[in-house]
């Protein structure tokens, strides 16, 4: 069967990573709003929510890791650390950009009084 025609389909995933999908005569284009981290999932951030301090566990090394606040602006920056005092940042929501030999990854982290 050889389907001709098009279709558009928006995709929003868990995160809120959206995805616009165009499909013409059996050809597959994806446009995206963010980019997909393929890697994220070899990093686990606990606990999260925090009040105190955080642990990071990861199948790949971390170099560095950037703890960003709701507006994008670096709060800390630590370097080759298991563990993380955050008792020093605000309630509130946080973005951990973390360095490693892979690439850059991203996770989401509460912090909480």
């Amino acid at each position: 069967m050889i389907w001709e025609g098009s279709l558009q389909s928006k995709y929003i995933d868990s995160d809120g990573n959206e995805a616009i999908l165009n499909i013409q005569a059996g050809k597959v284009t994806a446009n995206t709003s963010s980019t997909v981290d393929p890697y994220s999932h070899l990093i686990t951030i606990y606990p999260n929510p925090a009040s105190q301090f955080i642990h990071i566990e990861s199948e790949t090394e971390i170099s560095k890791i950037e703890i960003l606040d709701s507006k994008g602006r670096a709060c800390a920056i630590r370097f080759n650390l298991n563990m993380i005092d955050v008792s020093d940042l605000a309630p509130g929501s946080y973005m951990l950009k973390m360095y490693h030999s892979k690439g850059i990854s991203s996770k989401k982290m509460l912090i909480l009084r």
